[in-house]
């Protein structure tokens, strides 16, 4: 099967327990990354993707098909090692929504999971909803016999409770 590209929001939000914790990571929750799926991730923990490398990731990745020219942009390949269970997400408004359309005709909409060269998501990720975690996807992958998910989304931290979008 050909791997998977996740585009979305990603955020994660810090757990609801007392105790002393060692690192930041220690602070949320955490998933486990199977050993037999790589995941790609391009920014460091706790930061943004921007939308210049978010698009040019997504030209590479989805419209073309280059993953070699993708997996050069890596900031990381990860596998059989615990990190942050990222919450994903789709567009947070309707007039964000036109920000994630690409400029194919008729433009897709950015936002959800792909297989690598191919535009049609294998699942949308809908306005003000999170849809899933990288759990999820990962575990989903393991399962779909998927041997690298690249993660086009931030890896950002909150210092509050949830962000469950809801209108």
């Amino acid at each position: 099967m050909a791997n998977w590209v996740v585009s979305c929001h990603g955020y994660a939000s810090k757990r609801r327990t007392k105790g002393i914790r060692i690192t930041t990571r220690q602070k949320y929750e955490n998933c486990k990354i199977p050993r037999e799926v790589e995941l790609v991730t391009y920014t460091k923990q706790g930061e943004c993707l921007s939308m210049t490398l978010g698009w040019e990731l997504w030209q590479l990745l989805v419209e073309n098909g280059d993953e070699d020219a993708a997996y050069g942009k890596r900031h990381k390949a990860k596998t059989n090692m615990s990190m942050i269970n990222y919450g994903l997400s789709g567009p947070h408004t309707a007039a964000e929504y036109n920000e994630w359309l690409s400029w194919a005709v008729p433009p897709v909409c950015s936002c959800g999971l792909f297989e690598v060269g191919d535009q049609v998501a294998l699942m949308s990720f809908p306005i003000a909803t999170e849809v899933c975690t990288l759990r999820d996807v990962l575990n989903a992958a393991k399962s779909n016999n998927v041997a690298r998910v690249y993660f086009l989304a931030c890896q950002e931290l909150s210092e509050h409770g949830s962000r469950k979008l809801v209108f």
